[in-house]
């Protein structure tokens, strides 16, 4: 219940949000690149998206004063998009 959207909660049961969720694709898979191609980008399934929300984002006005915060969360499974940071 903390996780529920009600916006897509009201209108489509669990099993078939997971199922458009699984068969949900940005990209023609037969265009993508491989890691032995120039211009490989590991996101690149994602990448219309990332191009879509980037876009958005400046849109929204900048305030004087601009604050980023991160969160290092523990992982311990095998990721190629894990970056290793020895300061923390």
């Amino acid at each position: 219940s903390e996780t529920r959207v009600a916006q897509i909660a009201d209108y489509m049961t669990r099993a078939k949000f997971l199922n458009v969720k699984r068969f949900f694709h940005l990209m023609n898979n037969e265009e993508l690149l491989t890691m032995d191609q120039a211009g490989y980008n590991a996101l690149q399934k994602l990448q219309p998206l990332i191009d879509a929300f980037n876009a958005v984002v400046r849109t929204i006005p900048h305030e004087n004063t601009l604050s980023v915060d991160e969160m290092v969360i523990p992982f311990k499974g095998k990721s190629h998009l894990k970056q290793f940071n020895p300061q923390k």
